[in-house]
């Protein structure tokens, strides 16, 4: 059975087009901007569109739920400069 979100409110759907770049797959957005992203609950609530919403719950399940395919897009979208600078944000102390 299909698991149950509650409908997006009106500033949740706004939220997600200033937050999330759409106009890119969510595995290039992943690949490039996920680790900027500390936490997120934008996959708990059903969009009214089908493509955002298709769109959202792709992207959080490459980030929390597959970092197998989250490297993998990286390998994929990122040259192996842009690459080693997310690997040298992740590792800087000071934080992100």
């Amino acid at each position: 059975m299909p698991e149950e979100r509650p409908p997006a409110s009106k500033s949740r759907e706004e939220s997600v087009r200033q937050v999330f770049d759409l106009s890119m797959s969510p595995e290039e957005f992943a690949a490039r901007h996920s680790h900027r992203i500390l936490c997120s609950s934008f996959d708990e609530y059903e969009y009214s569109d089908p493509i955002v919403d298709r769109w959202i719950r792709r992207f959080h399940f490459i980030v929390l739920r597959s970092p197998e395919l989250l490297q993998f897009y990286r390998q994929q979208y990122l040259t192996a400069e842009e690459i080693a600078a997310i690997e040298d944000e992740l590792n800087d102390p000071r934080g992100l």
